[in-house]
């Protein structure tokens, strides 16, 4: 069952509910709050842009981890195929050292 979670937010209470856990879904909240801090200290944007704002911050991070996230899972798979890879390529040289020592024990 989810949870009900007030957080702060740009000054403001939000009742979330979630199936996380509080205290992640707290962290969530301080990191959207701090960010959205970040973006009205500067002054030059409306209550409404600023919101806008971090919520584009927040979706290109969310984006770039995702795309970093593809990259790695390729990287590993590419690393799990040389291994096969070589896994095989060493039990075919395995083979084939026992089948000249035993080529070799014969002459």
């Amino acid at each position: 069952m989810a949870d009900l979670v007030n957080v702060q937010i740009g000054g403001a209470t939000y009742s979330i509910r979630s199936e996380e856990n509080e205290d992640y879904v707290r962290k969530i909240a301080e990191k959207v709050d701090t960010r959205l801090s970040d973006i009205q200290a500067s002054g030059t944007v409306s209550a409404l842009e600023s919101y806008v704002l971090t919520a584009l911050d927040l979706a290109d991070e969310a984006e770039k981890a995702e795309q970093m996230s593809a990259n790695m899972r390729e990287q590993m798979k590419s690393y799990l195929e040389d291994t096969t890879r070589l896994r095989n390529e060493l039990n075919e040289a395995r083979k084939e050292i026992s089948r000249l020592r035993q080529t070799n024990q014969y002459r």
